[in-house]
């Protein structure tokens, strides 16, 4: 991304309030095994090394998705 990393990025969208609540992926072509901890230890929901499987995303995806972690009152009428 040209403004900023995914761990910026991450960094900032976990620090908004609403930001806890939306599931956050990365998709990155580092393998590099402190990169991935980093972003798990700072909120990322998952953490996929390029070149990845598109149907394994979408089972990803569906999986956090289906895990409900949504609070009963999103604050919209």
């Amino acid at each position: 991304m040209p403004f900023c990393d995914g761990l910026g990025l991450l960094k900032h969208v976990r620090t908004s309030t609403s930001g806890k609540y939306i599931p956050f992926f990365i998709l990155s072509g580092n393998e590099e095994s402190s990169v991935r901890i980093d972003c798990l230890e700072h909120g990322a929901d998952d953490f996929i090394t390029k070149p990845f499987n598109l149907r394994e995303l979408q089972a990803r995806v569906k999986a956090q998705l289906n895990t409900g972690v949504m609070p009963q009152t999103t604050g919209f009428s």
